[in-house]
């Protein structure tokens, strides 16, 4: 069964994952990568 989304849900969750982000500790591809599992789970 598929989940729907809306896009106001959506747009929250990547503000959410984008405010996690910190270069200074952290690479892009880890960030993606940790971004790309937490959007499948969703």
């Amino acid at each position: 069964m598929v989940k729907m989304v809306s896009h106001r849900e959506l747009i929250a969750l990547i503000v959410q994952l984008l405010n996690k982000f910190n270069p200074e500790n952290q690479s892009l591809e880890d960030f993606l990568n940790e971004s790309v599992m937490m959007l499948q789970v969703y």
